[in-house]
């Protein structure tokens, strides 16, 4: 996370050699901290035309807050003194959050800036970095009279090396224990100073040598904070694999483990140690002592956060570890933990057991819970249960998208009735994703329903420049032949009929709905009801048209409204989903409605109220009849109770016996 500045020096010259060094010194004197990106500049070659002649962007600091964050103060600081820096020059400074400018005697935040920018170059391949980035030092050559330094190692293993980065088997003589104990901390350091030389490939062939050497005197070597964290840390994992019984090595490593406090380096530490931990949690008690500090671990402390995930995956595979994570689950599901909770359901569903179902279907039933991951992470395990659930979760209309994704995993006639059914569905993403699936079973017979597919979802305008509509935006639907490339969650079905990749899509047989109408605003499924407004936003803010400002709060209004009603998640356990509100769209708001900052706009009500309140003074607004009965928080309430219920619903006896399953597991 941070916060983008963009800064230009603008100037009908470029800058000349002394007035780089000026502006590397500047550089140089408000250097920023490791928390933020490099503040340097991209200057053009001397020969350029004006314009923009220099030109800095990235997230300089984490918030626009010059009180609590030193880097926004110094940045504030740094443009203050740019602007008197190079004569000639104008300034220009824009940012994400529409806050920065200039309050007439410094650069600060100040209310509606002026944020034009000068467009820039396009092509900046012959700019140079001001200050230059340090260049490393290189290595001295050897002279003809001195070897390189090849890590000290004896001639019959200098051979080995030799044949193997030749691609040849290495052919080693006998290496007694005594033996063992001297070469194999040659090997360590030889492995260390390749990997500062960066020298990957005799790294890989020192790793090769490390693995024929006597498992017992490799780990002997090898548990110590600095091998573990090293680039041998693997070398000593496998060792310790190879051992018939790493129980001997057992307190050693775990004291390792425990020993090291919060801290810098310390969230690398517990990563690196990982391989490590997983070859020895063959023995129980590097188990139980994982599984206890799990047990007692609070999962809301941040400096720990890293060494519980850790312990988390190390449990989920060992065996005997998995029901400690369902027994964390059960201790601390009535607490407000809320950091680590999806990485602790992530690592219960991961190994796919069928045991795992009483603890998802606990976690589908909470209140407010985010359902859309756990269906899916229901439908990976190959159990009767899990098609029940979908198909109920199907029935409401309020999961359509995840479902269909779902019933992907999910093999059998009665699956795919029900994606046969979705064809009709009015969310044209839904289509497409059946259509998907259908292909990757039926084969070609199934294409032209996919082509008719993406030529509706195309029609109704569900592609708008990089980025999709919807949830899967991002995830493979980017442009409309996105759709007709194998997906990634299809894979290994079937083979994907290669003619689509060189098919085009068609256009659509009849008229379609389009995907940003008002009247899909009031869908009952929520997937369909935000595609609509995002588009609308995006095309009110593209035609810079504030007219529907009360209109797209109606629709933001009754979607939360019917969120709530039927007991579905706006955000995942991430942060974010297809069902984001207008936060997306604040700052863009902001400046096209003038919209005074306040740090309270992550709160969607503040907005609103805001809009409400003022839209009448930003220009004339226009209620289209979809949602003429919306436009009061009274109104929605009224018009939200007359929808049907669509909520997911579990019985109380249904909560008891996967309860009693559950207890059963961690007993």
């Amino acid at each position: 996370m941070g916060w983008t500045v963009e800064i230009q020096i603008v100037r009908d010259r470029p800058l000349s050699p002394a007035e780089r060094k000026t502006l590397g010194s500047h550089v140089r004197s408000f250097k920023l901290s490791r928390s933020s990106e490099g503040y340097a500049f991209a200057v053009a070659p001397s020969d350029a035309a004006g314009g923009v002649v220099a030109r800095c962007s990235g997230k300089l600091a984490r918030t626009a807050d010059p009180d609590g964050d030193p880097d926004a103060a110094r940045l504030y600081e740094a443009l203050t003194a740019l602007r008197a820096l190079i004569p000639g020059a104008t300034v220009e400074v824009a940012d994400d959050l529409h806050l920065v400018g200039w309050d007439g005697e410094r650069c600060t935040l100040v209310e509606n800036p002026d944020q034009e920018l000068t467009p820039a170059p396009k092509d900046q391949s012959s700019w140079t970095a001001v200050p230059p980035a340090r260049a490393r030092s290189a290595p001295e050559k050897p002279t003809q009279a001195a070897k390189p330094k090849r890590g000290a190692l004896p001639e019959p293993y200098e051979a080995a090396l030799a044949e193997l980065a030749e691609q040849r088997t290495p052919v080693l003589p006998p290496v007694t224990d005594d033996e063992a104990r001297t070469l194999v901390p040659l090997l360590f350091a030889a492995m260390i100073r390749a990997d500062k030389a960066r020298d990957g490939r005799r790294r890989a062939d020192l790793s090769a040598l490390l693995e024929q050497m006597p498992a017992e005197v490799v780990v002997d070597h090898g548990l110590e904070p600095g091998r573990l964290t090293g680039p041998a840390s693997y070398s000593v994992a496998k060792a310790l694999a190879r051992l018939a019984d790493p129980s001997p090595y057992s307190e050693r490593l775990l004291s390792i483990w425990f020993a090291r406090e919060p801290g810098k380096g310390a969230h690398e530490f517990w990563s690196q140690v990982e391989p490590a931990l997983a070859a020895a949690s063959r023995d129980p008690r590097v188990v139980a002592r994982l599984g206890t500090s799990l047990l007692e671990a609070d999962l809301d402390d941040l400096d720990l956060a890293r060494r519980n995930g850790v312990t988390m995956g190390v449990l989920a595979e060992a065996p005997g570890g998995w029901p400690w994570l369902v027994r964390k689950r059960r201790t601390e599901r009535s607490a407000k933990t809320k950091n680590m909770t999806g990485v602790l359901l992530d690592q219960i569903a991961r190994p796919q057991r069928p045991a795992a179902i009483p603890t998802l279907l606990l976690e589908l039933s909470r209140r407010g819970a985010d359902r859309d991951e756990l269906l899916i992470q229901l439908s990976r395990i190959d159990d009767p249960r899990s098609l029940p659930i979908l198909e109920r979760a199907l029935a409401t209309d309020q999961y359509t998208r995840t479902v269909v994704s779902g019933l992907g995993n999910v093999g059998g006639d009665r699956a795919e009735a029900l994606i046969d059914g979705l064809g009709a569905s009015a969310d044209p993403l839904v289509r497409i994703r059946a259509a998907q699936i259908l292909v990757a079973r039926r084969g070609r017979d199934a294409i032209p329903r996919l082509l008719g597919a993406v030529a509706d979802a195309a029609a109704a305008g569900a592609w708008r420049g990089e980025c999709g509509i919807g949830g899967w935006g991002n995830q493979q639907l980017g442009k409309r032949e996105d759709a007709l490339a194998e997906p990634y969650g299809l894979r290994g079905i079937t083979r994907w009929p290669e003619e689509l990749a060189s098919m085009p899509v068609p256009e659509a047989s009849g008229p379609v709905e389009a995907i940003d109408a008002w009247a899909r605003m009031r869908s009952p499924n929520p997937d369909v009801r935000r595609d609509a407004i995002e588009a609308a936003h995006a095309a009110a803010l593209a035609a810079k048209d504030p007219s529907v400002i009360l209109a797209l709060v109606a629709a933001e209004r009754f979607h939360a409204a019917m969120l709530e009603r039927a007991d579905v998640s706006q955000y995942t356990v991430r942060g974010s989903c297809s069902r984001v509100s207008i936060t997306n769209y604040w700052s863009s708001w902001r400046k096209l409605a003038r919209l005074p900052f306040d740090p309270m706009y992550k709160y969607t009500y503040v907005t609103w109220n805001y809009l409400v309140t003022h839209a009448a003074e930003i220009g004339a607004q226009q209620i289209p009849p979809e949602l003429a009965d919306l436009t009061t928080v009274e109104h929605v309430a009224t018009a939200v109770a007359a929808m049907p219920d669509q909520r997911l619903r579990f019985e109380p006896d249904e909560l008891t016996l996967w309860d009693a399953a559950e207890q059963a597991l961690v007993a």
